[in-house]
């Protein structure tokens, strides 16, 4: 479909210092995103994930837009995040 993009990418590895000074906890992290650019509507959408030793991240927002003249874009975004504390 010309204007639409999807993306994704996977991450991951082992902690160092900090909350796991013995580095023996596992790092995952994992996004996807969409990104759709047409004659007067755009539309952009990301969702994430990260889990470390300890803790839990997840999140991510979606924005739409309405090109109302040549130069105005009209847009409106939702951003949401979860953080899980693992004690």
């Amino acid at each position: 479909v010309p204007g639409l993009r999807v993306g994704g990418g996977l991450a991951g590895g082992r902690t160092s210092g900090g909350v796991d000074p013995e580095g023996t906890g596992r790092v995952r992290m994992a996004t996807a995103s969409v990104d759709g650019t047409f004659e007067r509507v755009t539309a952009r959408a990301e969702a994430f994930y990260a889990g470390v030793p300890k803790a839990t991240v997840r999140g991510g927002y979606v924005q739409l837009g309405y090109r109302v003249a040549r130069p105005l874009t009209v847009n409106v975004q939702y951003d949401h995040d979860w953080f899980t504390l693992d004690g």
